[in-house]
């Protein structure tokens, strides 16, 4: 009995330990196989932090700079951290430039509606005394675009004078003006006395296919047009000014000279007085046009500013709230 009892409980014993075994060799099995695909997918610790993916962006490096401009008995130190927007929205060859030693009031406005009504791809250089920048750069707005890249300010060099008619056609009329502007290759020049309109149906982009294009000084004029709110090829004016140059006091100023001398250069593109005067209004009306040269800083042409239409057209065209210019009639 003894030897019966013992039997059954090693059979017993044995059978309640066979399920376990398996249950026990299975789990060993899931764990090594647990083991293995871990050991064979595991990757070192990087020293690189992990990032989650994002979306593609562009970077933009930041850099603290310092603009001093020193004027007599004035000293202006701006320190700013830049911001600037992708340099990849400014097309290096497109430039509006304006040259102006004066401290004029509505300079800061005009600069200003101007970086917002023409193309973002667009960018500034205003060309002035001390005087003027010291005064430009008083005002933050216009600190934000240099610290953007957006607006570059640069001295008058010596070499040129702004103080007469003859002189800056001189200045306009000489290569190296147009040297110093490079890359630039689509050249806006524009004056005080000029505005572009928040409402035009056009924009600048429209007419960069011509090589000159200003406000038509007659409604039958089939090229040439005024430089004081002017589109540029900066590669054509150079072409011209290879073959031939400005002589000083010539009776034509600089925009009528280069009408002439570039109508006649053989393969540029120019625009009729249609054309024009849907870019520029000066003297021959147009209902919707780009911009307006008002001419002689502010002294309007009766024959066009003097009907009450128009004026109201002019002011339907421009952005509310901002000051322009009054209505003189030139007597």
């Amino acid at each position: 009995m003894a030897t019966t009892s013992t039997g059954l409980a090693s059979w017993s014993f044995g059978s309640r330990m066979r399920p376990m075994a398996i249950v026990g060799i299975f789990l060993s099995l899931v764990f090594v196989y647990g083991f293995a695909y871990q050991l064979k997918h595991y990757e070192a610790p990087s020293s690189k932090p992990k990032t989650s993916p994002v979306e593609p962006h562009t970077i933009v490096q930041t850099k603290t700079v310092e603009y001093t401009v020193t004027h007599t008995s004035t000293s202006i130190s701006i320190t700013t951290t830049e911001c600037p927007s992708p340099t990849s929205t400014l097309d290096p060859k497109k430039l509006a430039f304006m040259v102006e030693t004066r401290p004029l009031p509505h300079l800061p406005l005009q600069l200003s509606h101007m970086a917002s009504i023409i193309p973002p791809e667009w960018s500034f250089k205003f060309m002035g005394s001390n005087t003027s920048i010291n005064y430009l750069l008083g005002f933050h707005h216009l600190q934000d675009l240099v610290a953007s890249k957006k607006l570059t300010f640069i001295h008058l060099p010596s070499r040129w004078d702004v103080s007469s008619r003859e002189s800056i056609s001189q200045m306009f009329t000489d290569p190296e003006l147009y040297k110093s502007l490079s890359p630039a290759e689509h050249l806006l020049v524009f004056q005080p006395d000029s505005i572009l309109c928040t409402k035009a149906p056009t924009t600048l982009n429209d007419f960069i296919q011509y090589d000159y294009i200003g406000a038509p000084w007659s409604a039958q004029s089939t090229y040439g047009g005024n430089g004081g709110l002017s589109l540029r090829r900066v590669s054509s004016i150079l072409k011209v000014l290879e073959k031939e140059r400005r002589k000083p006091g010539d009776g034509q100023l600089e925009d009528l000279w280069f009408s002439n001398t570039l109508n006649k250069l053989e393969g540029t593109r120019m625009a009729n007085a249609k054309v024009s005067k849907s870019f520029s209004v000066e003297s021959i009306w147009d209902e919707a046009p780009l911009g307006y040269h008002i001419g002689w800083l502010g002294v309007h042409h009766g024959q066009i500013w003097d009907k009450t239409r128009i004026r109201l057209a002019y002011h339907e065209l421009l952005p509310r709230g901002k000051n322009y210019p009054r209505y003189e009639t030139r007597q």
